[in-house]
C-alpha cells in the first residue's frame, strides 16, 4: 500500500492510500481547520 500525506496548513490532513483502489482520509484538529478543509475536500468522491 502507498500513502501520501497531504497539509496545507499546520492543522488539517489529507491522505491518500492506494490499495487497488484509491481511498483518501482527512481530518482537522480544529473547527474552523476542517471548515476550510471541506471547502476543498467537499464533493469529491464518495463518503465510505
Amino acid at each position: 500500500m502507498d500513502m501520501s500525506f497531504y497539509s496545507n496548513v499546520s492543522d488539517n490532513m489529507a491522505v491518500i492510500m492506494d490499495c487497488g483502489d484509491l481511498e483518501v482520509l482527512y481530518g482537522a484538529a480544529s473547527e474552523a481547520g476542517y471548515k476550510r478543509l471541506m471547502e476543498v475536500m467537499e464533493g469529491i468522491g464518495e463518503p465510505l
